[in-house]
């Protein structure tokens, strides 16, 4: 489809109707902060204060206009179940946002609800896999997983202690078994086998001619993109590069079998404190780790049956019963067997829009992830005209705060489908979304792997089961400066060759807006396709914000250039 056609598709009228004037958005209303009274009320405004990272709260504050998110809300309600034996739910506190109101919601309620608890279990001689472990392993089996490396090359300037960093992150490794556990294999099943603490190494290489800037990049491309053995491997490699006697590069890879997201600030953290404890001859202050994922995954594989697995199995497959798939319009015609290779794409998202959507957010009820999935569910609807779509999005998993300080592949991955219609009005989406999202958060400890299993959903090469794109909002704790001794660290950019799905819009919240990171399969789509989608999407999101009353079918979502490029056509 040329650029012209796609245009008058998306657009779906032509004209001066393309073009309205925002509507105004309401301010939440301030208040003197009110400190907790009485003993329900001061447990809460703990467990606030230790989740959001600062104490700056009031009992009348709003849980998400304070920092809250789903993650953090799934998070309390564990915490406020486990302390207090009632029944909270996630949609408790969507409902009863502040500490005030929680407080009585928990006042309430006669207590005797026990809430499982995750503590060091007995081991088989076979320790099993997580259930999002196995499903990684198979892909491993079937085609490899290079794309399933997180990788970061960091430059150090400055005296760096080559010798010093290797026992550091030795010691991570120690820590966390699960950086050295191999996936050994038995009549066809696999198990975990913790290798012994000690064996780890970094590699080491001192070579003037990485000063060259294209080799040092080849070779850098070369060593994050080498496969691991998952049999025998340790799932970290560490490569120091000395380019001159203050000047190194630090190239991690990290397989996901052993790790996500929520642990690159943890890794980060730890190495920064045990480096720098070495270095001044001191105790290292890291948090004791009363459970390894070892013992999350035994945990995990004995919680997960019966009723409880039943029940929420029974959601999924009434929620995904025939679900379709999603038709985007594509640059390249699709191949029969999905390949890994992709780009990622950065965009930005200004910073008064950002806060925009945040004010409306607060005022609908709903988190900022939400408004911005619905403005995802209303680019895929523009773009395929489909009015049932199914996206996946990948949740922290992290509610158990013994799994908060551990480094390992808690990730699930959740498949939200809602249905959209052009009549629709924005705020119904909006609502839509938020009761499909609360219902799949409801339901959320069902891997996402033995959902596909039990579903019997037919793992075609050329397609992910059950959805086909992915969107997230990056909720994890930032990882911040990585500060070893004297030496100054900048992050050496890294070429992304490879996508495991084959759209991803993934949106990160920083100090000047939002950061769109679009990852996409160069098989299917181009370069200039993904610019336009990103420019039509933030378009949508301007014009939702600026009237929540917005028929779907009218948002706008063209560009100033775009509709100028139109209405020329037109001859208007």
């Amino acid at each position: 489809m040329d650029n012209n056609q796609l245009l008058k598709t998306l657009a779906g009228k032509t004209g001066r109707d393309l073009l309205h004037l925002p509507g105004r958005n309401s301010k939440p209303t301030s208040h003197d902060r009110q400190p907790p009274a009485g003993g329900t009320e001061k447990t809460i405004f703990g467990m606030w204060e230790e989740l959001l990272g600062h104490g700056d709260l009031g009992v009348h504050d709003d849980f998400f206009s304070v920092g809250g998110n789903s993650l953090k809300a799934t998070q309390l309600v564990s915490r406020l179940t486990r302390h207090f034996s009632v029944n909270v739910m996630l949609e408790d506190i969507f409902h009863h946002p502040t500490i005030a109101k929680l407080g009585t919601l928990i006042d309430n309620q006669q207590g005797g609800i026990t809430h499982p608890l995750l503590e060091k279990q007995s081991r088989p001689e076979r320790i099993p896999l997580s259930f999002s472990q196995e499903g990684l392993w198979v892909i491993d089996r079937l085609h490899g997983s290079t794309h399933y490396h997180l990788v970061a090359a960091l430059r150090f300037e400055g005296v760096l202690d080559g010798a010093v960093l290797e026992w550091a992150l030795g010691k991570i490794v120690e820590r966390h078994e699960v950086l050295r556990t191999v996936i050994r294999e038995e009549s066809g099943k696999p198990y975990q086998w913790v290798k012994t603490a000690g064996s780890w190494t970094m590699k080491y290489r001192k070579d003037a001619a990485f000063l060259n800037r294209d080799l040092l990049q080849r070779y850098v491309q070369e060593a994050i993109n080498r496969p691991f053995d998952l049999s025998k491997d340790d799932m970290l490699r560490a490569e120091l590069l000395e380019l001159s006697f203050q000047q190194h590069l630090l190239i991690l890879v990290i397989h996901h079998v052993a790790a996500d997201g929520w642990s690159l600030p943890l890794f980060a953290k730890e190495l920064t404190e045990l480096y720098n404890a070495r270095e001044e001859q001191r105790e290292p202050n890291l948090p004791s780790l009363p459970v390894q994922f070892a013992d999350y995954a035994i945990w995990q594989r004995r919680h997960m049956t019966g009723d409880r697995l039943q029940q929420q199995l029974s959601y999924w497959k009434q929620k995904l019963d025939d679900v379709k798939v999603l038709e985007l319009p594509t640059d390249h015609a699709r191949p029969a067997v999905q390949g890994i290779g992709g780009h990622c794409s950065y965009f930005t998202i200004h910073r008064s829009l950002h806060k925009t959507l945040q004010a409306m957010s607060q005022q609908e009820g709903v988190t900022l992830f939400m408004t911005l999935l619905s403005a995802f569910y209303l680019l895929l609807f523009r773009y395929s005209r489909q009015e049932d779509i199914c996206v996946g999005c990948p949740t922290g998993n992290r509610s158990l705060p013994e799994t908060e300080s551990l480094i390992g592949f808690f990730v699930n991955t959740l498949a939200l489908r809602t249905p959209i219609s052009a009549d629709m009005r924005f705020r119904e989406l909006l609502q839509a979304v938020k009761q499909t999202a609360l219902e799949a958060y409801r339901n959320q400890e069902v891997p996402f792997e033995k959902i596909v299993e039990e579903m019997a959903v037919d793992r075609g090469l050329g397609r992910t089961p059950l959805f086909q794109v992915v969107f997230l909002l990056q909720n994890t704790p930032e990882i911040g400066d990585i500060q070893l001794g004297d030496s100054k660290m900048t992050i050496e950019p890294v070429q992304q060759t490879s996508v495991q799905f084959e759209l991803e819009f993934s949106l990160r919240e920083t100090k000047d807006g939002l950061v769109l990171r679009i990852e996409y399969s160069n098989d299917i789509y181009s370069a200039a396709t993904i610019g336009r989608m990103a420019g039509h999407y933030i378009e949508l999101l301007q014009s939702a914000v600026s009237d929540p009353l917005v028929k779907v079918g009218e948002c706008r979502m063209l560009t100033q250039e775009e509709e100028r490029q139109l209405l020329s056509q037109s001859g208007l």
